[in-house]
């Protein structure tokens, strides 16, 4: 869909557009043996296994979509396709290209022998957007509704959820280690299928999974307790074990939290508004990505310091409000709390939805006495205040470091964004005939700029 001039800051921030400025989205990468000697997942008897499992489900999916006789030459081709050399390369690929925006698979110990199935396609319908073969990436498309389909079908995450033995199971503190990884990795599997539809699949995929896939995470995200997981408090990685256990918890706080961030870009680019509530989101910030990058306890001995906690976002968020004296005094402890870039980034995502809806979305805006002044005053103060915190982060990281960043290096642009909707709001007094939501993308800020 494409943007008029008007709204280019809105086009700027998707990831397409950032993929194709930067590290080249669908563009030729390095080539490389997939069975290279020091990948984790290179026993391939059992690689094949599991792409033997994978072709026959995407059959059952294509055929419920379309039946036995309707299922196209093209689709059956791609799907026998699917072997385990494919899945390693594909997978190579999500870990080189994508991983990098969204760090919540701990890339380490990752093993698609092993792995839950939805999570292993999931990442490998990633991977062939990157692929250096254009039919690859051709067919990587072609697969996704069927992929998504199956995905979709199991047990929990169906739309029959709520028939006895169709609930997903909560998560219960006398559960396997083993079943809660695979727990969340079944979860990080359905959430990527979405994230990869929202940005590359067509029209009618980007609305249901929108509408209709991301409600139904919603629910299973709350029945695991995601809105509110953390690491507990003073715990202590002694040794490979409890290493584990950080690791899992980690990975489950970046899956929640990035999944957040997706439900506010529904807010930003489809004024949908937020199935996440304010009130229910107990997060903390990531964990600096050093410490997840380790493979094993022993790993951590080279580092200057075990995980320290982060800040909780909700926390962080409010200290924007935080007003300071003057121009040039330390604003406020937000300075000294190891924020980084993606830290930032969910930071502007938030302030966007919460200055939407208390500015568009709110009523007493339209009482006569309401001083727009007087009600944007607070969040004129928060933008400030993230942009100081954001030029301080950004001034403190070497070009080297600031380019092999991912997504989260467009949150200035966001920024821009935010103080768009700011600007055109006190322009107009307030004042504005009704807005779409839930709309096409940047339908709503068209709407607004043509008022």
């Amino acid at each position: 869909m494409e943007m008029d001039s008007g709204v280019n800051f809105l086009h700027d921030m998707e990831f397409e557009t950032f993929e194709r400025q930067t590290h080249g989205w669908q563009l030729p990468t390095d080539n490389f043996n997939p069975w290279s000697s020091d990948e984790t997942f290179n026993d391939r008897n059992v690689l094949e296994q599991c792409a033997f499992d994978i072709r026959g489900k995407l059959r059952h999916a294509a055929n419920s979509l379309v039946g036995a006789n309707g299922v196209s030459k093209e689709v059956i081709e791609a799907i026998e396709r699917i072997t385990a050399p494919v899945i390693a390369a594909r997978i190579k690929l999500y870990f080189k290209n994508w991983h990098h925006h969204a760090p919540m698979v701990h890339q380490a110990t990752f093993d698609p022998c092993t792995a839950a199935l939805p999570l292993v396609l999931s990442m490998t319908s990633l991977g062939a957007m990157y692929s250096t073969e254009a039919n690859e990436t051709t067919e990587g498309k072609l697969l996704l509704d069927i992929i998504e389909t199956y995905i979709y079908s199991i047990n929990g995450f169906n739309d029959e959820f709520d028939l006895p033995g169709r609930t997903y199971a909560e998560r219960k503190s006398n559960s396997s280690q083993e079943w809660l990884q695979y727990q969340l990795e079944e979860f990080q599997g359905a959430y990527l299928i979405v994230v990869v539809q929202f940005w590359t699949g067509n029209e009618i995929a980007r609305t249901r999974v929108r509408q209709q896939r991301f409600a139904r995470l919603v629910s299973i995200y709350r029945s695991l307790e995601l809105n509110t997981v953390q690491h507990p408090p003073g715990f202590v990685i002694k040794d490979q074990d409890s290493f584990k256990d950080w690791i899992r918890k980690e990975s489950c706080i970046r899956t929640a939290s990035i999944m957040m961030m997706l439900d506010n870009a529904f807010a930003i680019f489809n004024n949908l508004t937020p199935r996440l509530q304010w009130a229910e989101i107990d997060l903390p910030f990531p964990s600096n990505e050093q410490y997840f990058k380790a493979a094993k306890y022993d790993d951590l001995g080279g580092l200057s310091k075990f995980p320290l906690p982060k800040i909780k976002i909700k926390d962080a968020f409010l200290l924007l409000y935080s007003p300071t004296k003057t121009a040039e005094e330390d604003p406020w402890p937000l300075s000294n709390r190891n924020l980084t870039v993606q830290d930032m980034q969910m930071l502007i995502h938030i302030l966007y939805v919460h200055i939407w809806n208390s500015t568009f979305c709110n009523p007493l805006a339209q009482i006569p006495s309401t001083s727009i002044p007087s009600l944007l005053a607070p969040y004129k103060l928060a933008m400030r205040n993230w942009k100081v915190v954001w030029d301080e982060i950004k001034s403190a990281t070497n070009p080297e470091e600031w380019n092999s960043l991912g997504f989260e290096r467009t949150a200035e642009t966001y920024y821009t964004a935010v103080q768009s909707i700011l600007d055109i709001f006190e322009s107009r007094d307030g004042k504005f005939p009704p807005i779409p939501s839930d709309c096409e993308k940047g339908a709503h800020m068209k709407r607004l700029l043509s008022f």
